[in-house]
């Protein structure tokens, strides 16, 4: 009974707690030079470091670069995303997304 509870507790709380972890250390983004990398950059971490476009799907950036814009929209924190910089963001993360589903 206590290996179940390793096998299916504590050990996928512990990737989860890895993973967090590892996307919130600010790691160099693909192409950092390229005008897209650093719109995203400067756009993306205002509030927190910028994710590495890998850690997630396509289908998931897209919902969350939506519900940062809505976040964005209400706190002031910056001016939101005209729609030609949100086209480049989202074309950037297209490119550079993970390929494999959650």
């Amino acid at each position: 009974m206590i290996n179940m509870n390793i096998k299916n507790i504590i050990l996928p709380a512990l990737f989860a707690t890895i993973l967090f972890l590892a996307a919130g250390c600010q790691v160099e983004l693909p192409e950092p030079e390229s005008p897209a990398a650093k719109l995203y950059l400067e756009k993306c971490s205002v509030c927190h470091s910028a994710k590495h476009p890998k850690i997630l799907p396509i289908r998931i950036w897209k919902k969350q670069v939506k519900r940062m814009e809505e976040k964005v929209k209400t706190s002031g924190v910056r001016e939101p995303l005209t729609e030609e910089e949100l086209r480049i963001i989202i074309e950037y993360l297209e490119k550079h997304h993970r390929n494999r589903a959650v």
